[in-house]
């Protein structure tokens, strides 16, 4: 005698192996849908917050709002613009002849 989902079942002696093998792939095939539910179409649609709005300095969808600093120009942060010497070329950039 077995007890599945609290109910009392008598059964000889081949069944049981693959009444278990069953549940257990029910089991099995459950929690994989049930850590798939985490990714994709169905966690875009919970995304309804804003965290950028414009910056009032630089116009750039940049500024963020818990935080009072754009991440393009540098606006609540500093009162120089922004900017790094790795964003622009450098070298002999002169037109030949």
């Amino acid at each position: 005698m077995i007890y599945i989902h609290g109910l009392l079942i008598s059964y000889c002696c081949e069944a049981l192996p693959s009444l278990t093998r069953e549940r257990g792939q029910d089991a099995r095939q459950q929690e994989e849908r049930n850590n798939m539910a985490g990714m994709g179409s169905p966690s875009m649609g919970k995304r309804q917050k804003k965290t950028h709005i414009l910056c009032r300095r630089c116009g750039s969808r940049s500024y963020h709002i818990r935080d009072s600093i754009c991440s393009a120009c540098g606006f609540g942060k500093s009162k120089r613009i922004k900017k790094y010497a790795w964003q622009n070329k450098t070298g002999l950039r002169t037109a030949r002849k």
